[in-house]
């Protein structure tokens, strides 16, 4: 694998302050979490920052779960790459969060402009793979599924090329 151009080999004197922090966590910790509160009828997201360069997985992106409930699913990615586990893209994924399924998807291009924009500073471009982890209703049903809590449906906006359905395993 090439050599992966980061943040980490910018000089401190070059960076503020959040940006400091997030390079010092992934210099510490392998990665950092970073939340975004919802905001003008958008909802709020979480990723990854680092899981691509220190664990060569995927980074993550989750919308609407609240902050430390997400920080623990990527916390978890995280701790599960050493023994070599992968997401898996359109594949119902049952041991990230107790109790429900959920299923990742590649984000498309577009998306890299307006969600992950720490890991997109932090890899000096958008060189990187992006993962969009969907999760169930209370009934355990995906979006796509027929009887989706309507409640849910404008948590998570599907950010992927083709649309989810375009990327289930048969």
């Amino acid at each position: 694998m090439a050599e992966i151009p980061t943040a980490l080999e910018l000089p401190a004197s070059a960076l503020n302050d959040y940006e400091r922090d997030l390079v010092a966590d992934i210099r510490q910790h392998g990665w950092q979490g970073t939340h975004v509160c919802a905001g003008d009828d958008q909802p709020g997201f979480s990723y990854s920052i680092g899981f691509f360069l220190r664990a060569k997985l995927p980074e993550i992106l989750i919308f609407s779960l609240p902050a430390n409930v997400a920080h623990s699913i990527l916390a978890h990615i995280f701790e599960k790459a050493a023994d070599g586990y992968v997401p898996p893209v359109g594949v119902a994924v049952s041991d990230l969060m107790v109790g429900y399924d959920c299923y990742f998807f590649p984000i498309a291009a577009t998306a890299y402009r307006e969600y992950p924009l720490s890991s997109t500073w932090f890899y000096r471009g958008t060189d990187y793979p992006c993962l969009q982890l969907v999760w169930t209703d209370e009934a355990g049903l995906f979006p796509w599924q027929p009887g989706f809590n309507e409640r849910f449906r404008d948590d998570q906006p599907d950010v992927s090329a083709d649309g989810w359905i375009a990327h289930l395993a048969n």
